[in-house]
């Protein structure tokens, strides 16, 4: 039986030496690469050739969202399973919509990350009860964030991270301008009054993803 190739972008060496052992001891796996970026995953794509790439969500430059469109694009066929850290009532819908074929917390990856490239392989989606729920109800998570675009999300993200406006600009591929735009949009959607206020609770949530904003949420608009 011919094993089925994965592919790990992570940038955590801990991280990536634990999928890899945990993939490559189960049964009918291959793991052909292992980067630590998005440019690094689309450049060893085709050597690689994987059917199924692992995909954290905070990467330096094209964050994991991102990379899973351009994975996509380049290969429809491809099984996307997005790993992370962050709360997965934010981000586990935008991975779905990003083309994605499931959500796994990092919590839980050491043991259920076979059982979910197993699932995906099937060709169904890989996702907790309660956000299965949530697609399909169409309920909000409660998250001031949930009200962000995905652009403004990584914007806003990056900002928590310390990089200045022209390094945002310069790892999204476009203009202080225009980044600046994002940050005057997301001090109106949180209900924040100056760039410092937005710096401080990006970086907070960016500390502690699994918190909650202390944000006045304001118009969406």
């Amino acid at each position: 039986m011919t094993p089925v190739r994965i592919l790990i972008v992570d940038d955590h060496p801990l991280v990536q030496r634990g999928l890899k052992l945990t993939l490559e001891a189960a049964p009918g796996f291959e793991v052909t690469a292992v980067v630590d970026s998005g440019e690094a995953a689309q450049e060893c794509l085709d050597r690689a050739d994987p059917e199924v790439a692992v995909v954290d969500v905070m990467l330096p430059g094209i964050d994991g969202i991102e990379l899973t469109r351009q994975l996509l694009a380049r290969r429809p066929g491809l099984r996307v399973l997005v790993v992370s850290h962050h709360d997965e009532a934010l981000y586990a819908e935008r991975a779905i919509r990003a083309g994605a074929r499931g959500y796994l917390s990092k919590v839980e990856a050491a043991d259920q990350v076979t059982a979910a490239v197993r699932h995906i392989v099937t060709g169904r989606l890989y996702l907790s009860d309660d956000i299965k729920d949530r697609l399909v109800l169409g309920s909000p998570s409660g998250s001031p964030l949930d009200e962000l675009s995905d652009r403004e999300l990584q914007v806003y993200l990056a900002l928590g991270q310390g990089q200045s406006t022209r390094q945002i600009a310069d790892s999204l591929a476009l203009s202080v301008k225009t980044i600046e735009t994002y940050q005057q949009r997301l001090k109106l959607k949180l209900g924040l009054e100056s760039g410092r206020e937005l710096i401080h609770h990006a970086t907070r949530w960016a500390a502690d993803p699994g918190a909650r904003p202390d944000v006045r949420a304001g118009p969406t608009a």
